[in-house]
């Protein structure tokens, strides 16, 4: 199927489905999975046998046919895939866990114990070396090795949880009782602690937790025993024995510090300082917190004032242009008014002065007509032509 460098992948088997290619087996797996309540329908695992266990490619099946029957999943819809890297093969299957007629899925709850007891059946069936399972088997178990992120810490932190197993075993098989192994314990820079419930624990120099039990590799209630002669609530909780190793490595100090160096009373006041000194700092900040939304207040009700003031001013200064403009309006009116009565004060004067102009008027022509008749003179024309007028000169001089 693949090829590449030093690398090579070739699909074994199909089981259980109508296609013939893996992408629509994994179809029609996902199909009947789908249809049921299971989420994690699909189960992974592996055939890795060992570098000096050579099967062949028929008892790689037969080994897969042996997991399947410890698993379960016989007569289950099944993908088996070989993949071979740098000359060691290794088998990959997965399976559905839904079975295709009831539908329902099988539990993996107790997936270990049916690994191994499938592995010491493969090593019995093949002749193969014969492996201690934590499980399955008598004589004493195999030594728990660290987890993947106790293994990830210890390259980060420079302590390999490996060497501190093999130390801590050592302080331990050499101590007389419990108060000799802590002692031994700082004595080499690490710190024992409490943790929760009954538990014990080993604080190292850079302040990560380690479980007693676990790096020694015995139970809980045998470190208990061991431990019998101390009494856990004078020994560092968890959270005080970091706090120790951290200050200790913040200041440089050797790895080698006795308890004398610490006195447990200071750790105690300096914490109470501490949390003395958050207590004020946090009272400080709500009250300037407190003085800034009072002031904030303050601002807010200035602002509303001052903006009430100006809509004030505003509107009187409105009114007093209001007033002038009918001030104004009214002084015109009264002047108008003035102009009209004066207007017709004059009226009765200036008929009598054009009833005066009239009479006088006709006052001269009846004279000029008298002055004519008497002198016989032509009458005077109205277009007042300037050869009779000559004539009326002479007339009169005469």
């Amino acid at each position: 199927m693949k090829q590449g460098k030093n690398e090579r992948v070739n699909l074994k088997e199909l089981r259980g489905f109508c296609s013939d290619k893996i992408a629509g087996a994994m179809q029609e797996m996902d199909a009947v999975g789908g249809a049921s309540e299971c989420e994690k329908y699909v189960y992974h695992a592996s055939i890795n046998p060992a570098l000096s266990d050579h099967l062949t490619p028929e008892q790689m099946l037969q080994a897969v046919d042996i997991l399947e029957r410890h698993l379960k999943l016989e007569d289950h819809q099944r993908v088996i895939v070989s993949h071979e890297k740098d000359g060691r093969e290794h088998y990959h299957i997965a399976w559905n866990r839904v079975d295709p007629e009831t539908m329902k899925a099988v539990t993996m709850s107790h997936n270990y114990r049916a690994h191994e007891e499938a592995a010491r059946e493969i090593e019995r069936t093949f002749s193969l070396e014969q492996t201690q399972g934590r499980h399955t088997g008598g004589g004493p178990k195999p030594e728990r090795g660290p987890k993947q992120w106790e293994s990830e810490r210890g390259r980060r932190s420079g302590v390999d949880p490996r060497e501190l197993s093999k130390h801590l075993k050592e302080i331990w098989g050499e101590a007389l009782n419990g108060q000799d192994f802590q002692n031994e314990l700082e004595s080499y820079g690490y710190l024992l602690a409490r943790g929760d419930s009954r538990a014990f624990l080993v604080v190292d120099r850079n302040g990560d937790l380690h479980s007693l039990a676990r790096r020694l590799g015995l139970k809980a209630s045998e470190v208990s025993e061991g431990l019998s002669d101390i009494d856990r609530a004078q020994i560092w909780s968890a959270e005080e024995a970091q706090q120790i190793q951290l200050e200790r490595k913040k200041k440089g100090r050797a790895a080698k510090l006795g308890t004398t160096l610490f006195d447990r009373g200071d750790m105690v006041s300096q914490q109470q300082d501490a949390n003395r000194q958050a207590a004020d700092h946090k009272k400080a900040a709500e009250k300037a917190f407190r003085e800034a939304q009072a002031q904030a207040r303050a601002d807010a009700l200035k602002q509303e004032e001052k903006a009430a003031e100006k809509a004030t001013a505003r509107q009187r200064l409105a009114q007093e242009q209001d007033s002038q403009t009918k001030a104004e309006q009214q002084k015109k009116a009264r002047e108008e008014q003035d102009k009209r009565a004066k207007a017709e004060q004059q009226k009765p004067q200036q008929r009598g002065e054009q009833t005066e102009r009239k009479q006088r008027y006709s006052q001269s022509e009846i004279m000029q007509e008298l002055f004519r008749k008497q002198f016989s003179l032509p009458k005077e024309r109205k277009d007042n032509s300037p050869a009779r007028s000559n004539d009326w000169d002479r007339e009169r001089e005469r």
